[in-house]
């Protein structure tokens, strides 16, 4: 009896694995969503440094520039002209939209 109920609990952790990781944001290339989970990906143009913050501008989305805001203690190790992809929340400040970073990689 106990034998089954592992078998079956390792099979599940197996199967929610593999279904779990076939989904992600989806990346989008116009910013009409707010307080929704995206995926956006581009060149980065401009980055400015303030504290825990990190502001960075990327192009390569069709229709606009976006500004990403990245909060983080820890180093950041991206530089003007690097292919980033983040995933995060679009939100509207002062009238432009920026996305609040919650996963950031280099492509």
């Amino acid at each position: 009896m106990q034998k089954t109920a592992l078998i079956t609990t390792v099979l599940g952790l197996i199967i929610l694995y593999f279904v779990s990781s076939g989904i992600s944001a989806p990346v989008v290339e116009h910013f009409d969503v707010d307080n929704e989970e995206v995926k956006v990906e581009g060149s980065i143009v401009k980055m400015v440094d303030r504290d825990n913050v990190k502001f960075i501008s990327i192009d390569g989305c069709k229709e606009e520039m976006l500004e990403l805001v990245v909060f983080s203690d820890e180093d950041i190790y991206v530089k003007e002209g690097d292919y980033i992809s983040a995933t995060g929340t679009i939100e509207e400040y002062k009238g432009k939209k920026e996305l609040i970073v919650e996963e950031l990689s280099i492509r």
